[in-house]
């Protein structure tokens, strides 16, 4: 019997940007067991692990939306997070205002948010700014990504 010519990974690196930002955590907040790696950069909102609002605001009844599976601390645990945002991405007209409360009014202030908790669970993460950059996917971040995804920074 011919071996198979490709690989299929257990487990994968994840990245997104804005909008597939929030998308690609989220499906890592859902799925850690399919996540080695995730870099998410500029969401507009985060689920915040740390929040017993309702999912997506927070992880509160989250098995409701995960189906019957509740949020995977432990699993997480076993993720590489990076969390990267534009240092100029503070514009509050920008974003939603139903996640204010629970991470803050700009992009900015959001990715912060999201790595303090992240570190506060115990998962391993990175979290950078970058200066001057509003709400764009700039070379550094990319650059950034794959350091990441490789182990290297």
């Amino acid at each position: 019997m011919a071996e198979p010519r490709f690989h299929i990974a257990p487990a994968l690196d994840v990245i997104g940007f804005s909008r597939g930002a929030q998308s690609a955590h989220r499906f890592a907040l859902r799925h850690p067991e399919r996540v080695a790696a995730l870099a998410t950069f500029s969401a507009g909102t985060y689920t915040m692990p740390t929040s017993s609002e309702p999912y997506p605001l927070g992880v509160g009844d989250f098995a409701l939306w995960n189906d019957q599976r509740p949020f995977d601390i432990a699993g997480l645990r076993h993720v590489r997070i990076f969390v990267g945002v534009g240092g100029a991405d503070a514009n509050p007209a920008d974003v939603v205002r139903a996640w204010d409360a629970v991470g803050g009014t700009t992009r900015l202030e959001r990715g912060t948010r999201f790595a303090l908790a992240l570190k506060q669970l115990g998962v391993p993460s990175r979290f950078e700014t970058y200066a001057g950059v509003g709400h764009a996917f700039v070379p550094a971040m990319r650059a950034d990504t794959v350091a990441w995804f490789l182990g290297t920074s």
